[in-house]
């Protein structure tokens, strides 16, 4: 697996765009980190300012710290995969069944995505800081994510605990423990077994609790 490479000094059409439209904004800064990291280039804030021309303080304003940035960049890619997964079971009669698929595409996506493997290989104890950290947007929102998503399936409310935002951070780390194997424990990636975790929670008869 290649290293992130540095950043290209070419100008990408992200920034001829801005070029053309005028200044740039704090939109145009995480389009380009969106784009660098699909490209599986490293995410500098002094690159990212100087081909966006503004300061590096501005870009610092808008986003704050080059892994607050690389947050909001993989949220950004979480977020979209929830939400086609979720558009791609909305015709699911079975809404407990449909919670469990939209998950498991989930997974699967986190497991196939080549840009986030080289992110992770490239620098495994930043990217895990990043990606399963209180301190980042991408745990705290998932979670976020994944008790609207508990809360609106309303025809199986009543079969789960009450406690939602303590059951979608149980689903949101068992994810994460098994999809960073190879970080956390020098293991290997295992979404297969997360899915059958996750799907014994929330199949469980919580009823008869």
């Amino acid at each position: 697996m290649n290293r992130i490479s540095a950043a290209s000094s070419k100008p990408t059409q992200d920034v001829l765009t801005v070029q053309r439209r005028g200044r740039a904004c704090a939109a145009d800064a995480l389009e380009l980190g969106r784009r660098r990291f699909l490209a599986g280039e490293r995410i500098e804030m002094q690159a990212l300012a100087a081909e966006l021309g503004v300061n590096r303080a501005t870009l610092y304003r808008w986003w704050g710290r080059e892994e607050q940035l690389m947050g909001e960049v993989l949220w950004s890619f979480a977020q979209n995969t929830l939400l086609r997964a979720r558009a791609r079971h909305a015709a699911e009669p079975d809404r407990l069944q449909a919670l469990v698929l939209i998950l498991q595409d989930y997974m699967h996506a986190v497991h196939h995505s080549s840009a986030l493997h080289q992110f992770i290989a490239a620098d495994p104890e930043s990217a895990l800081r990043i990606l399963a950290s209180k301190h980042s947007p991408v745990q705290s929102r998932t979670v976020e994510a994944i008790e609207a998503l508990l809360q609106a399936e309303t025809s199986i409310h009543q079969r789960l605990p009450t406690d939602l935002a303590a059951l979608a951070y149980a689903i949101v780390r068992i994810g994460e423990s098994f999809a960073y194997t190879d970080v956390i424990a020098n293991g290997s990636p295992d979404p297969v077994m997360a899915m059958r975790l996750i799907k014994a929670i929330l199949l469980a008869p919580w009823d008869e609790v």
